[in-house]
Parts: C-alpha cells; sequence; structure tokens
C-alpha cells in the first residue's frame, strides 16, 4: 500500500511493518513504523543472551516463510559481528512435516548445550514447533521469540 500513497504523498502508518526491507526511504519516504525495526529485535534478543551470559544458543527458524527467514540470517550475522555467544543448532524447519520438527527437536534436545532457543515463526509455524516440543518433551531451554510470532492471538 506504501508505494501507491507515496505517489500521492500520502503518510502511510504502520503498527506491524518491521521488515528491514522499509528502512530504505528512498522507496518509503512516506511509511512511518510504530513499532521498531526486525533489525532492533535481533540486537534486543541478542542483548538479552549477553545478559544473562547463555554463551551457546540454538537458532531455529520456519523455512517457508520470509520473515522467518530474513529474522534467521539477521540474528546470525549479529552472532559473528558480536562474538560473545555462539550458535548450537541453527536450522530452518518445515511446517508442513511434524515429523521433520520433531528430529529437530530430538536433535536440540540431544545436544543438550543451548540454554536459549532462538524462535522466528510466524503463529502457526510456532504452534507447530511448540507442538514439537511438547512431544519431545523439551523442557530444559528457555524460549526466545520475535514479535512475528504473534504469540498473543
Amino acid at each position: 500500500v506504501s508505494p501507491l500513497l507515496s505517489v500521492f504523498n500520502v503518510p502511510h502508518i504502520s503498527y506491524w511493518a518491521s521488515s528491514t526491507l522499509f528502512d530504505d526511504t528512498r522507496d518509503y519516504p512516506f511509511l512511518f513504523r510504530t513499532v521498531p525495526s526486525d533489525a532492533s529485535q535481533v540486537d534486543a534478543i541478542a542483548d538479552l543472551v549477553e545478559h544473562f551470559g547463555w554463551s551457546l544458543v540454538s537458532l531455529v527458524a520456519a523455512e517457508d516463510d520470509e520473515y522467518s527467514g530474513r529474522g534467521f540470517e539477521l540474528m546470525r550475522a549479529a552472532v559473528l559481528a558480536r562474538e560473545t555467544f555462539c550458535l548450537d543448532v541453527q536450522q530452518r524447519f518445515s511446517t508442513r512435516d511434524l515429523n521433520a520438527t520433531r528430529l529437530l527437536v530430538r536433535r536440540i534436545k540431544s545436544r543438550g548445550r543451548a540454554r536459549a532457543l532462538i524462535l522466528y515463526a510466524p503463529v502457526l509455524a510456532a504452534q507447530r514447533f511448540l507442538e514439537a516440543c511438547a512431544l519431545e518433551n523439551l523442557t530444559d531451554v528457555i524460549l526466545l521469540g520475535s514479535h512475528g510470532s504473534s504469540w498473543t492471538n
């Protein structure tokens, strides 16, 4: 909607547009957000990991979702840039294959080294992943999710 409104110099205020794609003010000169960008969320999650002293975390994201993929890549880049914590398991998962998701959860559980798990997924994929966690009795990690997961629904 924003590109169309920009043609007529009409401001567009978004309460949901967090993607870093919207950071380019040349492409979106009249788009204003009420939420921070995904890059700010990545920094906040990384700050939490550092604050609690977790040296090893796992990172998972839905594989068939653009938002999740971008968050996954931004977080990987942040980990490399900060050098204060490492990623144990880092993998994208299919929302269509519960068995494959359960295998991923088993892998995270069997390694047992990561203290926290960062999840990038829309609500249905997050529910599917949490279902796999429950089925595999993954209870000893702290789950950090992005706002894109909309877990309030």
